[in-house]
């Protein structure tokens, strides 16, 4: 409850410059929880386009098909020598 006052008074987020920092933003295709708007404004604020991973629900590691997005995830990590 005091993280959630702390967010609405207190400790609001500054946006901070991530230029020059990779970023991976995923959506969930079954996704019911987060909106596609929702996940486009992050992928806006994080100066990224958000990648689609079809056939998964919100949590994507505790679904069944949860390696597309690790596959995914390991991938960007290696391209991007993180």
């Amino acid at each position: 409850f005091r993280a959630y006052i702390d967010c609405l008074f207190w400790a609001l987020p500054q946006p901070v410059d991530v230029s020059g920092i990779p970023r991976l933003v995923l959506r969930a295709e079954l996704d019911r929880i987060i909106t596609p708007t929702e996940i486009e404004l992050t992928g806006r604020f994080m100066q990224t386009q958000p990648k689609l991973i079809r056939g998964l629900a919100h949590d994507m590691m505790l679904d069944e098909n949860w390696r597309l997005a690790a596959d995914y995830i390991s991938n960007f990590l290696a391209v991007n020598k993180l």
